[in-house]
């Protein structure tokens, strides 16, 4: 997914929402990503990215900060704009819990709170996602027990061999 105001290619004429629905009518579990504090963002897109990002409604969700490897144009155009704090470690370069570049409209502080705020949201109002999972296999298995396609109707029987390790879940 990425995000609504940055522009990703793949995602052209492409309904998010239904494309998560659809593979869930399958059976598929969707891990949905979106990237916060693409440089485009401020405080009113991105609460709207985030919300989208919800709208789809997947099974698991990750929210990772825009980041740059060392090498790509990405960090040399950051390092340009004075945007890369120095002294942080390599390994520390990741998209989770800190972001490591420097953001217009956001604090390192805010930031955090932001990431925090979308996994929160994202608990309280899809709920955990193990049984995230089981509900999405228990619709494909309606979608697809009756169809009038074999490999269908074994991917339904396939998806409901579980269900005895769901029940104590």
């Amino acid at each position: 997914r990425e995000s609504n105001v940055g522009r990703y290619r793949k995602n052209d004429n492409i309904n998010i929402k239904d494309l998560v629905a659809g593979l869930k009518l399958h059976g598929i579990n969707v891990v949905l990503s979106s990237i916060l504090l693409l440089d485009e963002h401020d405080r009113n897109n991105i609460r709207d990215d985030i919300d989208d990002h919800i709208a789809c409604n997947p099974a698991f969700s990750q929210f990772s900060f825009y980041s740059a490897l060392p090498g790509t144009p990405l960090y040399d155009r950051l390092r340009e704009e004075n945007r890369l704090p120095d002294g942080v470690a390599y390994e520390e370069l990741h998209a989770f819990k800190r972001p490591w570049l420097i953001h217009p409209n956001f604090t390192w502080r805010e930031a955090e709170l932001v990431q925090e705020s979308a996994y929160l949201r994202d608990y309280h109002e899809l709920g955990p996602s193990i049984p995230r999972l089981i509900e999405n296999h228990f619709i494909a298995y309606m979608h697809m027990k009756d169809s009038k396609r074999q490999t269908l109707r074994d991917r339904a029987g396939y998806l409901m061999k579980p269900v005895k390790m769901y029940r104590t879940l």
